[in-house]
């Protein structure tokens, strides 16, 4: 049944596409309103992808590092249309970046860290991010008449960001092999800022192809315990996505 569900959604996104085309051209009016989709691969950047000094649990301090891959991002935008060249918008958007597991191992196998154990089997879970965004868009076109525009966005808002799962098995001197776990963390709501430069084509009256480079950031802060904990979730990402306006 998944399978057939996975087969059938892209089919329902053209269907549902192609019939709000067909609406929106029997009308005169120029688009007053607009849904953007889109998706692509996220890179981490900065202290996000440092590998040293990497955040495990609620015991770690400071300003600490995500140890992150490559992940992937996706955002919902709906707006409306200020004048011809201005647009007004909220997002939402999520994404996942994988934590490196051997930036992991040498962290917790640390030779200058005073601890006679040595971590083995471990496995660690994604960083993820939801967020909340609202801001404008510049949109112009090359030349007067010009299916492909240029856009510039810049946009402010709220990152609730979850910090990865970590588990492994502590062998000590002796041999004695003990589970640890650390369990992930929700980080408190967090300043979040996003810029974008793209370009899009317009296909038909209504529908363009979105071509987007995005620097997000956001800066979660655990405040609620001992002690405090400061990360910096820098992330360049290069997004492609249909956009309808009506």
């Amino acid at each position: 049944m998944l399978t057939a569900m996975k087969r059938f959604f892209p089919l329902l996104v053209i269907a549902v596409f192609s019939q709000l085309s067909l609406s929106a051209q029997q009308t005169t009016h120029p688009p007053r309103f607009y849904v953007e989709l889109s998706t692509g691969p996220s890179f981490p950047i900065g202290n996000f992808k440092v590998k040293d000094n990497i955040a495990l649990s609620d015991y770690d301090e400071g300003k600490l590092s995500g140890g992150a891959l490559p992940g992937l991002q996706g955002n919902l935008k709906v707006g409306a249309w200020l004048d011809g060249n201005w647009k007004l918008f909220i997002q939402g958007g999520y994404s996942y970046h994988q934590q490196d597991e051997d930036a992991v191992t040498e962290t917790l196998n640390d030779p200058n860290i005073q601890d006679a154990s040595v971590a083995v089997d471990i496995k660690t879970d994604k960083w993820r991010s939801y967020q909340g965004l609202g801001g404008v868009t510049y949109h112009a076109p090359f030349y007067e008449g010009s299916r492909l525009a240029y856009e510039a966005t810049m946009a402010i808002g709220i990152d609730r960001s979850i910090r990865p799962a970590v588990s492994f098995t502590a062998v000590d001197q002796y041999g004695t092999r003990t589970p640890v776990n650390y369990a992930e963390t929700k980080m408190p709501a967090a300043f979040a800022w996003d810029v974008a430069f793209g370009i899009s084509y317009r296909v038909a009256y209504n529908i363009d192809i979105l071509g987007n480079i995005n620097y997000y950031n956001a800066y979660p802060k655990r405040k609620s315990g001992e002690p405090e904990q400061k990360y910096e979730m820098a992330v360049l990402q290069v997004l492609l996505g249909l956009g309808f306006s009506f």
